[in-house]
């Protein structure tokens, strides 16, 4: 599946999708036109600065990629990746640990903030406090799709989703589950979003409330998927309201978690 599925992507669904993506990053740009993940992610790492920390904010792809940061660094160093993704994949640990392996000293956490139980209490805070200001129905909780759902990654992947899914049930309305984010062509893992927002409908369902639980940031996977895309589907069908439950992003409590994690490792280091 993997030799139709990825040149299919690079040379047709990829180009395609550009143009577009443009288009729905202007609409969850600032003022000044960057976008909100960015500046949030910045933000982050600028507070863990200020309180006396040696880190740097990177991306696996991109402009200030991991590999880039990694290469400015000193001959051996001492670094340690914490990766900001909920749900990782195969395929990201396996882009990560490609990354590192020219880097022995340099060490990285696998999956931790699904496996936190603080990160979990963070999430189940916002969960409540969002239930306690807008009051819906019920709560949605998505995670990110994948292609390939018989492959043995992607089952391991929809096993730790839905275990994820079992703890953050906590507001005292129906919580239900499904999948967002699918491009491309083939089977992916579902239910979709728009498919699980019908059938809610049909069951009486008026205000829902919108967990994206695969992001720690806001960006264009919940505001405009989501936030825009989703919302819209839910009113066109006769919806009364659909909001969505805002990503951990700078919030101080986020910050902590993170800072926590960061004096753990370098207390390991200096033992």
């Amino acid at each position: 599946m993997k030799f139709f599925f990825l040149p299919f992507l690079h040379s047709c669904i990829i180009p395609r999708r550009i143009p577009i993506l443009i288009k729905r990053y202007a609409t969850i740009s600032d003022k000044s036109g960057a976008c909100i993940m960015h500046a949030t992610f910045s933000s982050l790492a600028q507070q863990l600065q200020n309180r006396g920390h040696d880190v740097e904010n990177t991306y696996l792809y991109g402009e200030n990629a991991l590999s880039s940061a990694l290469a400015k660094l000193p001959p051996d160093p001492h670094a340690h990746v914490i990766p900001l993704m909920i749900s990782e994949t195969k395929g990201f640990r396996d882009k990560i640990a490609s990354v590192l392996q020219p880097y022995p000293t340099v060490t990285c956490d696998d999956n931790w903030l699904e496996s936190d139980p603080a990160y979990h209490a963070l999430l189940r805070q916002s969960i409540l406090d969002h239930y306690q200001n807008h009051q819906p129905d019920a709560i949605l909780t998505t995670f990110h799709s994948l292609p390939n759902p018989l492959s043995r990654a992607t089952k391991d992947y929809a096993r730790r989703c839905q275990r994820l899914f079992r703890q953050l049930q906590c507001a005292p309305v129906p919580h239900f589950f499904c999948y967002q984010s699918k491009f491309g062509p083939g089977p992916w893992l579902g239910p979709r979003v728009e498919k699980t927002l019908d059938k809610l409908k049909k069951e009486g369902y008026q205000k829902i409330a919108i967990l994206p639980a695969s992001f720690a940031f806001d960006g264009l996977e919940t505001c405009h998927e989501l936030g825009i895309i989703a919302r819209q589907h839910w009113l066109d069908i006769g919806g009364t309201d659909l909001t969505t439950i805002p990503c951990p992003n700078d919030r101080r409590a986020f910050v902590d978690l993170i800072e926590a994690r960061i004096m753990t490792r370098e207390g390991q280091h200096d033992r």
